[in-house]
């Protein structure tokens, strides 16, 4: 009764959630696109991206400080906020920046006031609506101030079209793929995907009723990392014509300070300045920012800034070097605690690579192996747990209903469950080494209800051998583990499944021929398989059915292959009667035969044989 009385008590807080989170839905579909505010203007633009139409619009909101002078060859500064912002980033900034000059901060797409939905939130797309902001306001070339994520899309636009970017000036700017979070875009996305799906739970699958709408963390912001690939901006920076000024604080947590000087290093003719701040200059230290800025600015409208044909001989050599990951810092304090804090939740996404990758920042002296394998085993620990719980708390209930409980027994189940408590160390452990079992083994163990501390202490024992081991020969072994340890994923289990075989069949082999009936056996077996007289009907017959398909067709009868034997029911393909052909040939000199019926008790049976064999004088063995 407690059983049916928890049921509906669940069914009832499910079918309430099912109807806010409906209401709730309703509710924010039902209200307007809040309008531009009175300090902004918008247009509309073509929607930008994969699978975008040209006949959609989508809004794009804007500030703009200052005016251009007729006359005058200064051009138009455009600013480009970070993720999660908006034009209000550059609230502070903006305004120190329009003497003379003509400001302009758009809100990109999903962002402050612009469209909120629209297919593609990379920073390649976001290019491509400012370029086509740029159109619309007639302007053919401005000086561009990127912050953060806004600096990727200040080089992607420079990449697009570079006679229409006059200069760039990257503020705290993501560039190169290598220095961001894990250094790896596989793992990177598989972060951001974890934040994305974790950003959508709480705004799509909470009944909010619109309240959260305007949380700067929502899902927009989550797609505009996992929809952005930084692999191709290292190549941009490599190709700036224009000239560039780099400003970076020297404790930012987010982009490190490694990042700025592999950029000034990538862009010879670049300016580098290193301030004391952290990420977030821009909105605190706007005087120690607009001063570097504005006579940057006046330099590049002077014509007297540097660009890459008038960058110094040794800047140039430097340029053309190879990536060094070894000189790169190694992480400490806030930023270490990030980056193993991300190197957990990335294991969630996948285990093993983020386990190479990991061990690929030891090689480049990142992070120590101790602190890299101790954050690999915490996430794949929590991760593993929750597929036992899942296996036990979601799984289990369903093996008590229907159609589950026809198929699986409850004495199936308790022999299962006491063959796992036998065999569970031997399973946890070794599914840990095998690739492509260890999902299955560990839901398998919470819905056999293996005792929770028990598979603690297995999986402890199994993540303790194998997570140093595969940090540590990725740190050895460098970029090369990750190739071929993608080769062991693939062939390991059938590999695995084909070396059980292999000694199966070998320890067959040698136990009989340990023997002599077991050497006669196999032998025998031997012969059957030589012998095409032993072989299965479908076998033999199998070669006729393309010969048989073509008489059916020349002769136009499906049935024209039984003439082969017209004195035979059905040609004797199925269900002749032995008897009844030897009947139709006892004129000529066949094999004398008895027909003794089944039906016939046994004791009928053998006196019936015995009589046949006394009347024509034959002894056994016959058939």
């Amino acid at each position: 009764m407690s059983a049916k009385i928890r049921q509906r008590g669940l069914a009832a807080i499910a079918a309430v959630y099912i109807a806010l989170l409906g209401a709730s839905h309703l509710v924010r579909r039902g209200r307007p696109q809040p309008a531009v505010p009175a300090d902004k203007l918008s247009v509309e633009l073509a929607e930008q991206g994969h699978g975008a139409g040209a006949e959609r619009l989508a809004r794009l909101a804007y500030r703009a400080w200052g005016e251009r002078p007729a006359g005058s060859n200064s051009r138009a500064v455009l600013l480009l906020h970070g993720s999660p912002g908006s034009s209000a980033d550059f609230l502070s900034l903006g305004p120190l920046l329009a003497d003379a000059r003509l400001v302009l901060a758009p809100d990109l797409p999903g962002f402050g006031h612009s469209e909120r939905r629209v297919p593609d939130y990379s920073i390649a797309a976001h290019a491509d609506y400012a370029l086509a902001l740029l159109d619309r306001l007639a302007i053919d070339e401005v000086d561009v101030v990127g912050f953060s994520m806004g600096g990727g899309v200040a080089l992607e636009m420079a990449a697009r079209r570079p006679r229409r970017v006059g200069s760039l000036t990257l503020l705290s700017s993501i560039g190169v793929q290598e220095l961001e979070l894990l250094g790896n875009h596989l793992l990177n996305r598989g972060v951001h995907a974890i934040q994305l799906a974790a950003l959508w739970g709480l705004h799509q699958a909470t009944p909010h009723f619109g309240r959260l709408d305007g949380f700067p963390l929502d899902v927009p912001y989550g797609r505009n990392f996992y929809d952005t690939d930084q692999r191709p901006l290292r190549g941009i920076l490599g190709q700036l014509e224009m000239p560039v000024l780099i400003l970076h604080g020297d404790r930012d947590p987010l982009v490190p300070a490694s990042a700025a000087r592999e950029h000034h290093r990538l862009v010879p003719q670049s300016e580098l300045l290193m301030l004391d701040g952290s990420h977030f200059m821009v909105f605190r230290d706007r005087d120690r920012l607009a001063r570097p800025i504005g006579e940057f600015l006046d330099r590049v409208a002077a014509g007297t800034a540097r660009r890459r044909a008038q960058a110094l001989p040794e800047r140039r050599a430097a340029a053309r070097r190879s990536f060094d990951p070894t000189a790169v810092p190694a992480a400490a304090g806030l930023t270490l605690l990030v980056l193993l804090s991300l190197i957990a939740l990335a294991t969630l996404a996948t285990e093993d690579i983020t386990c190479i990758a990991t061990g690929l920042l030891v090689s480049q002296g990142r992070i120590g192996l101790i602190a890299g394998s101790a954050a690999c085993a915490a996430g794949i620990l929590v991760g593993d747990l929750l597929i036992y719980g899942a296996g036990r708390y979601l799984g289990r209930p369903w093996l008590g209903r229907r159609p589950v409980r026809w198929l699986v027994s409850p004495r199936a189940l308790a022999r299962s469950s006491d063959w796992f408590a036998r065999r569970g160390p031997a399973v946890i452990i070794g599914s840990r080494f095998l690739p492509g079992t260890r999902v299955a083994t560990y839901f398998a163990a919470g819905l056999l209800k293996t005792s929770f501390l028990q598979f603690l202490l297995y999986f402890s024992v199994a993540v303790v051998l194998w997570t140093p081991l595969l940090v540590g020969l990725a740190s050895w072994l460098g970029a090369r583990t990750l190739p071929w340890f993608g080769l062991f994923q693939r062939w390991a289990l059938p590999g695995a499944a084909a070396l059980a075989a292999t000694i199966w069949l070998l320890l067959s082999l040698v136990r009989s021929l340990s023997s002599w009936a077991g050497r006669r056996r196999l032998l025998g077996a031997l012969r059957r398989k030589l012998e095409w007289e032993f072989w299965p009907p479908w076998v033999v017959y199998l070669p006729l059915v393309p010969w048989i398909a073509w008489l059916a067709v020349r002769h136009r009868g499906p049935t024209v292959f039984t003439a082969a034997n017209p004195g035979i029911a059905a040609g004797g393909f199925i269900g002749e009667s032995k008897s009844a052909i030897l009947d139709e040939l006892m004129p000529a000199a066949v094999a004398a035969y008895r027909k003794i019926q089944v039906a016939w008790p046994a004791d009928e049976r053998l006196a019936e044989a015995r009589r046949f064999l006394a009347e024509q004088s034959l002894a056994l063995p016959v058939v």
